[in-house]
């Protein structure tokens, strides 16, 4: 049974970070997401205090809808996003006040697999074959099932995209 309970927007952000960095890569998630924090939640926009404009541009141009995604799986109550560039000296004036919500706290299980540190997520089942990949799908797999054994090492080069 998922009860309703007050969450504050500090433990909303909290959450959402967690999710995001189970979504990303290490490198991106410390680099774009480290330095965020909430300012506010106020008729259904959040404000995410970011450290620069650069990194506001970012997270709106390339991570923006995920960003709104996992919030909107914790709670409904997020429509908007919003981002704020707070410099380090600013972050000390912010208000300290608690707003809370009402919002289901789902809890889901992420499965780590320990012997091979290998995300889910990324493979071979959920991998797209296209025209352009097939041969590296088809290299790569072979390697998978017969490590060793068939093209070892395998290198693979090529542009992006095609």
């Amino acid at each position: 049974m998922v009860h309703t309970e007050q969450i504050d927007v500090k433990q909303l952000w909290d959450n959402a970070l967690v999710k995001i960095e189970l979504s990303i890569t290490p490198a991106n998630f410390k680099t774009w997401f480290r330095d965020t924090h909430i300012i506010s939640l106020e008729g259904g926009t959040l404000t995410i205090g970011v450290p620069s404009v650069f990194v506001r541009d970012w997270l709106q141009d390339k991570f923006q809808s995920m960003i709104l995604k996992t919030l909107r799986e914790i709670t409904p109550y997020v429509r908007s996003l919003e981002y704020a560039v707070v410099q380090r000296n600013d972050r000390r004036n912010e208000i300290n006040h608690t707003q809370t919500i009402n919002a289901a706290l789902p809890l889901e299980d992420y499965y780590v697999n320990k012997s091979d540190n290998l995300n889910p997520k990324y493979s071979f089942e959920n991998f797209v074959v296209g025209p352009y990949n097939a041969l590296a799908h088809a290299a790569a797999k072979t390697v998978a099932e017969k490590p060793g054994m068939a093209y070892n090492p395998l290198f693979i080069y090529g542009k992006t995209g095609h």
